[in-house]
């Protein structure tokens, strides 16, 4: 199979599509894991990725100065084998060497971090492409740039399918990135006997394999994990679909830590108690109970002091029950306690179940996956599951009684979207501020309420609160909350805009100088890029638009996009795999095609908000809403092969310069997207209104091709 040059740089090719894609995924998991991440955490290190990337291939036209060019290909895939482990493993020793304990990661720390860390990976993989771009021209095969591009993106569709559904469940990280190792060296060892069967050829092959003697032995995956947990006991650490799971042991507490957050320790007896009462306490016979993420603390425990007929307990992930039941007795002895493994907003939106008291225990709103909880969409299907008169309880962090301006639109953004769907709500300040909602009648005095439940509790009781300084405290927040309306809701996420504006704002990262380096080379390119590469950087940022846009949307309205994730990036593959094979549509090259295509891209991120706006998160059923879905990606990944193949054949600077800027370009406008959207638009703006500024940027560039010489 590999016994021609042909076939075996095609085939380091597709290892290449199957390395990085795999690579991507793990670094972009691991990454959140240790930032604590939410989107700009995912918009900067996807930016930085393509931006080294893309700097890659750009260097990659300097491939012809080289002496020895077939050794250096050989090299450069043996490092290809090697990197994807040193460079997670460097993320860790990195964050442990210049990152105290318990300190928060800012922005400046993220950007030029991971911009360190990813350099040598990207830069290699980008280079790469264009050289086996190079190698196969020089073996006359046709179609080149957009033949290669396909193959790699056959390669990134193979490595999607296999991790997502294979490696990820079987494996942990390490494991697959070994794998990822003996990949490229098979490939090495093909090359080496197709190029350089020599002495020098195969010392540098056997130099290698002794390097991956080593790897394979040492066990990175322990090894990190006592980085991250330095001076615990970790007797768990789990990779699972929805992220990594670990548990520490502290003297007689455990901790539970969710992609390096801490979610609760085994002793936080307060918010436990805090979390059930103040809402319980308000309905006068509660019986059916319904409890949303966090169960495993002690909640219902608390909720069984109310004599209650059923609780029931919703959490996306099964690890936390097992790890809950193997390491604490929390969720044990309680015989009306049913578990439910699933997305808490998919459950409520399809059960047929009613509640008179439901506690929700999510983390404040700092991701769209988060706001999706605090939404009028979301608290409008909620009501439907609730009896007449039941409460709903949820909560925001407390700020020591002092609350920043954007804390205070975000307290002002929850009580009013509650105020759309409830007749009644109230605050209840403690170590968090609780917000309760319902239609019947709701007190602040929670001391008289426990009197009349005659409840025995550890904190929340008499010696514990005073009513005057409940409602004391109450009316101090309320006063600076009243009068400010915002709604929040699921295509225009202003409480996480409003989060990440106070993370931003507390770095004093606006209008400074790491601001003006992130945008200056887009800028520059802008303005000195020629009309085919232009075209190339608008597609590739629409595309990765779309793309961000789809898989959030995709999650607000069912949730589990952890386990989805890896499938909707491999469709989009399938599309552009597809579209860089233009030829199978038979259309012929110009520049007003080109320019059309432009436009076509332009009409269909309008269609994506109609269709969004159409399925929203109240409507359909998951059997239509996958195939919509399926199709929107394929068409985007599609248009933007097309779009790719297209510029490469109307590109006259020359083969090298061609592939080289080509895909430079692509890349390029693809880190934009994914630093501009995910990061800045969507929560500015909102879903639908990006979609429509995506179409407005694709009608101007389309019609720039046209008129720009």
């Amino acid at each position: 199979m590999f016994g021609q040059k042909k076939d075996s740089i095609k085939f380091s090719v597709f290892i290449l599509g199957f390395s990085a894609f795999i690579t991507q995924i793990i670094l972009l998991r691991e990454f959140l894991t240790v930032l604590y991440g939410n989107e700009l955490v995912i918009g900067v290190v996807l930016s930085n990725w393509m931006i080294l990337t893309a700097t890659g291939a750009f260097l990659g036209k300097y491939f012809k100065r080289f002496s020895g060019k077939k050794m250096l290909i050989i090299v450069s895939q043996l490092l290809l084998a090697f990197l994807p482990m040193v460079t997670t493993y460097s993320i860790y020793y990195l964050k442990s060497s210049f990152i105290l304990p318990g300190q928060m990661v800012g922005l400046y720390e993220t950007i030029f971090g991971s911009l360190l860390i990813l350099t040598p990976f990207c830069l290699l993989s980008g280079f790469l492409f264009i050289v086996f771009c190079v190698q196969l021209a020089g073996l006359k095969y046709s179609n080149i740039i957009g033949k290669t591009y396909a193959i790699e993106a056959f390669g990134s569709v193979v490595g999607g399918l296999v991790f997502n559904f294979i490696l990820l469940f079987l494996f942990k990280t390490f494991v697959n990135l070994k794998i990822i190792m003996l990949l490229n060296l098979i490939a090495a060892t093909i090359l080496v006997f197709n190029y350089k069967k020599n002495l020098a050829g195969f010392s540098v092959l056997g130099a290698g394999f002794l390097m991956a003697v080593f790897f394979l032995i040492k066990n990175f995956d322990s090894a990190v994990i006592q980085l991250q947990y330095q001076d615990k006991e970790v007797l768990v650490s789990e990779n699972t679909p929805y992220g990594n799971l670990v548990i520490t042991k502290t003297d007689n507490q455990f901790n539970f830590y969710e992609n390096g957050i801490p979610y609760f320790s085994t002793e936080d007896k307060i918010n436990v108690e805090e979390s059930v009462h103040y809402a319980m306490l308000q309905h006068s016979d509660p019986k059916n109970i319904l409890v949303v993420s966090g169960g495993y603390s002690g909640i219902p425990a608390e909720i069984n002091k109310y004599q209650v007929s059923a609780i029931d307990y919703v959490e996306l992930n099964p690890a936390v029950i097992n790890a809950a039941l193997q390491f604490t007795s929390n969720l044990s002895m309680i015989p009306q306690l049913n578990v439910i493994n699933r997305d808490g907003r998919q459950y409520i939106r399809q059960t047929d179940k009613k509640y008179d008291v439901v506690l929700l225990n999510i983390p404040d709103p700092v991701t769209v996956e988060l706001n999706r909880y605090y939404t009028v969409e979301f608290f409008e299907e909620l009501k439907k599951k609730m009896n007449e008169y039941g409460v709903v309880s949820t909560y925001l962090l407390n700020s020591n009684n002092y609350l920043t301006e954007e804390a205070v639109k975000t307290h002002a953004t929850l009580f009013s979207t509650l105020q759309l769907i409830f007749q009644h709500v109230i605050l209840i300040p403690g170590e968090r501020n609780y917000f309760i909602a319902s239609d019947g009648q709701l007190k602040r005095t929670i001391v008289e309420l426990l009197e009349l439940k005659n409840l025995e509790n550890s904190y929340v009781n008499e010696y514990y609160l005073n009513d005057e300084l409940i409602i004391s405290r109450s009316d101090f927040i309320m006063n600076d909350i009243r009068d400010q309306v915002r709604i929040n809701y699921d295509f225009q996420p202003v409480s996480q805009f409003l989060q990440l504006k106070y993370w931003l704002n507390k770095i004093k990262f606006i209008n400074s100088w790491p601001l003006i380096f992130l945008l200056l080379p887009f800028i520059i390119f802008i303005f000195r890029a020629n009309k085919i590469n232009l075209g190339l950087f608008s597609t590739g940022f629409t595309a990765t638009s779309l793309e961000i846009i789809l898989i959030i949307a995709f999650q607000i309205i069912y949730g589990n996009v952890y386990q989805m994730i890896g499938m909707i990036i491999t469709i989009f593959m399938i599309g552009l795999a597809t579209g860089a094979n233009y030829n199978f549509f038979k259309i012929r090259v110009d520049i007003k095609i080109y320019s059309l295509i432009q436009y076509v891209i332009g009409i269909f991120s309008i269609l994506v908000s109609i269709v969004l706006y159409l399925v929203n998160p109240k409507l359909g059923s998951i059997i239509l809403i996958y195939p919509i879905f399926a199709v929107l990606l394929f068409v985007s990944g599609t248009l933007t092969g097309m779009q790719y193949s297209f510029a490469t054949q109307l590109l006259n600077q020359g083969f090298l310069l061609n592939a080289s800027k080509s895909y430079a370009s692509d890349l390029f406008g693809s880190a934009l997207g994914a630093l501009a959207v995910a990061a800045f638009l969507i929560p500015a703006l909102g879903i639908l209104k990006v979609c429509l500024i995506l179409g407005i940027v694709n009608f101007i560039v389309g019609l720039s091709i046209l008129l720009r010489k």
